[in-house]
Protein backbone atom coordinates (compact mmCIF):
# COMPACT_ATOMS: atom_id res chain seq x y z
CA UNK A 1 0.00 0.00 0.00
CA UNK A 2 2.83 2.43 0.81
CA UNK A 3 5.11 1.09 -1.90
CA UNK A 4 8.01 0.42 0.48
CA UNK A 5 7.69 -3.36 0.82
CA UNK A 6 10.90 -3.98 -1.10
CA UNK A 7 12.79 -1.79 1.38
CA UNK A 8 11.65 -3.63 4.51
CA UNK A 9 12.49 -7.01 5.89
CA UNK A 10 10.94 -8.40 9.04
CA UNK A 11 13.32 -10.74 10.83
CA UNK A 12 11.00 -11.76 13.66
CA UNK A 13 12.05 -11.59 17.28
CA UNK A 14 15.76 -10.89 17.72
CA UNK A 15 17.98 -9.94 20.62
CA UNK A 16 19.74 -6.59 20.51
CA UNK A 17 23.10 -8.15 19.62
CA UNK A 18 21.56 -9.80 16.57
CA UNK A 19 19.42 -6.86 15.51
CA UNK A 20 21.82 -3.91 15.71
CA UNK A 21 24.06 -4.96 12.81
CA UNK A 22 21.00 -5.19 10.55
CA UNK A 23 20.03 -1.53 10.73
CA UNK A 24 21.51 1.64 9.28
CA UNK A 25 20.15 3.94 11.98
CA UNK A 26 18.76 3.53 15.48
CA UNK A 27 15.83 5.77 16.49
CA UNK A 28 14.64 6.09 20.09
CA UNK A 29 11.34 8.01 19.92
CA UNK A 30 10.65 7.83 23.66
CA UNK A 31 8.46 10.25 25.53
CA UNK A 32 10.04 9.36 28.88
CA UNK A 33 13.45 7.93 29.73
CA UNK A 34 15.93 8.22 32.56
CA UNK A 35 19.25 6.86 31.33
CA UNK A 36 18.50 4.30 28.61
CA UNK A 37 21.26 1.71 28.44
CA UNK A 38 20.10 0.69 24.98
CA UNK A 39 21.75 3.88 23.69
CA UNK A 40 25.08 2.72 25.11
CA UNK A 41 24.60 -0.65 23.40
CA UNK A 42 23.84 1.08 20.12
CA UNK A 43 26.90 3.31 20.46
CA UNK A 44 29.05 0.27 21.25
CA UNK A 45 27.74 -1.33 18.05
CA UNK A 46 28.76 1.76 16.09
CA UNK A 47 25.25 2.58 14.86
CA UNK A 48 24.24 6.18 14.16
CA UNK A 49 21.48 7.19 16.54
CA UNK A 50 18.83 9.83 16.90
CA UNK A 51 16.59 10.15 19.92
CA UNK A 52 13.93 12.31 21.47
CA UNK A 53 15.53 14.77 23.89
CA UNK A 54 14.08 13.34 27.09
CA UNK A 55 15.55 12.31 30.43
CA UNK A 56 19.29 11.78 30.46
CA UNK A 57 19.73 11.38 26.70
CA UNK A 58 21.38 14.81 26.46
CA UNK A 59 24.10 13.47 28.76
CA UNK A 60 24.89 10.72 26.26
CA UNK A 61 24.21 12.13 22.80
CA UNK A 62 25.22 15.46 21.29
CA UNK A 63 22.46 17.97 20.47
CA UNK A 64 22.80 17.14 16.81
CA UNK A 65 21.45 13.63 17.45
CA UNK A 66 18.49 14.78 19.52
CA UNK A 67 15.10 16.09 18.46
CA UNK A 68 12.10 17.61 20.22
CA UNK A 69 9.94 14.88 21.75
CA UNK A 70 6.37 14.41 20.49
CA UNK A 71 7.19 16.28 17.28
CA UNK A 72 6.78 14.22 14.14
CA UNK A 73 8.10 17.19 12.14
CA UNK A 74 11.27 17.34 14.24
CA UNK A 75 11.78 13.58 13.88
CA UNK A 76 11.34 13.73 10.11
CA UNK A 77 13.76 16.68 9.84
CA UNK A 78 16.32 14.80 11.96
CA UNK A 79 15.92 11.67 9.82
CA UNK A 80 16.46 13.71 6.66
CA UNK A 81 19.52 15.40 8.14
CA UNK A 82 20.94 12.08 9.27
CA UNK A 83 20.66 10.50 5.82
CA UNK A 84 21.76 13.66 4.01
CA UNK A 85 24.87 13.95 6.19
CA UNK A 86 25.52 10.27 6.83
CA UNK A 87 29.31 10.58 6.72
CA UNK A 88 29.48 13.22 9.43
CA UNK A 89 27.01 11.26 11.58
CA UNK A 90 29.18 8.17 11.12
CA UNK A 91 32.25 10.13 12.20
CA UNK A 92 30.44 11.47 15.26
CA UNK A 93 29.13 8.00 16.09
CA UNK A 94 32.65 6.58 15.89
CA UNK A 95 33.86 9.30 18.27
CA UNK A 96 31.08 8.40 20.72
CA UNK A 97 31.98 4.71 20.41
CA UNK A 98 35.63 5.44 21.29
CA UNK A 99 34.76 7.70 24.25
CA UNK A 100 31.91 5.65 25.76
CA UNK A 101 33.93 2.94 27.53
CA UNK A 102 35.75 5.48 29.67
CA UNK A 103 32.93 7.97 30.05
CA UNK A 104 30.28 5.39 30.98
CA UNK A 105 32.31 2.69 32.74
CA UNK A 106 31.09 1.48 36.11
CA UNK A 107 34.03 3.21 37.80
CA UNK A 108 33.30 6.48 36.05
CA UNK A 109 29.60 6.34 36.89
CA UNK A 110 30.35 5.63 40.58
CA UNK A 111 32.73 8.59 40.67
CA UNK A 112 30.15 10.93 39.11
CA UNK A 113 27.41 9.80 41.51
CA UNK A 114 29.71 9.99 44.54
CA UNK A 115 30.78 13.50 43.59
CA UNK A 116 27.16 14.54 43.19
CA UNK A 117 26.16 13.20 46.62
CA UNK A 118 29.22 14.65 48.35
CA UNK A 119 28.15 18.12 47.14
CA UNK A 120 24.78 17.67 48.85
CA UNK A 121 26.36 17.55 52.33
Amino acid sequence: ELGIGDQLKFHGRLGIAQSLPLGKLFVLPSRHESFPYVILEVIAAGRPTIAANVGGLNEILPDRMLYEPDSVRALVEKLRDTFKNSRSYATETDKLRREAPEKFSAESMVKIISTFYSKLK
